[in-house]
């Protein structure tokens, strides 16, 4: 574990000899942001991420305001590093699957289609019971396919989510293949 500032020591150079990157209008690399952007850097874990110790979505991913937008910190992260813009098109990746990791090293830029690739990849190797890639990972596909059989049986949603310990939503969701679609 090291000190995550360190990752970003060197950013007045950066600010120096880089051309201006331009995201969504904003100079990020106005001295301001910057200072504001790295303030915002957690300490590094041991799995090597950089946690984002300000404001977050809904999914976990870092955002950081500034001049009336919001940017994900984990894109902003990204372009720092390789001092290349990016457009609402790319994606930026984290090889750890942690949301609110901003540590460079641990994002790689994708299209639409090697951002799932990499997510069916991850999900053919771990299984969708990681944890990390669904809302209802504690289910097993074995639990999947039996909800799905019972249902189809005709028995009742609220019997079946009592069983669960999940709410009959969580069921109609299970049965209608929004989640585990690869399963049939």
């Amino acid at each position: 574990m090291g000190n995550s500032r360190a990752t970003y020591q060197d950013h007045n150079s950066a600010i120096k000899s880089a051309e201006k990157i331009i995201m969504s209008d904003v100079d990020i690399l106005d001295g301001k942001f910057l200072k504001k952007f790295i303030s915002n850097f957690g300490d590094e874990l041991e799995s090597g991420c950089i946690e984002w110790r300000g404001r977050k979505d809904s999914c976990g991913y870092g955002e950081i305001g500034h001049m009336g937008k919001t940017h994900k910190a984990h894109r902003i992260s990204w372009i720092l590093r390789h001092k290349e813009a990016i457009y609402s098109t790319d994606f930026i990746c984290h090889t750890c699957d942690n949301p609110s990791c901003v540590n460079p090293d641990h994002l790689f830029k994708a299209n639409n289609k090697t951002n799932l690739n990499d997510r069916s990849m991850k999900i053919a190797k771990f299984g969708e019971t990681n944890g990390v890639l669904s809302d209802l990972s504690e289910l097993s596909t074995d639990d999947v396919l039996t909800i799905r059989a019972r249902v189809n049986a005709g028995h009742m949603y609220e019997d079946i989510a009592k069983d669960y310990g999940m709410t009959p939503s969580d069921i109609v969701v299970i049965h209608s293949k929004d989640d585990w679609p690869w399963l049939v």
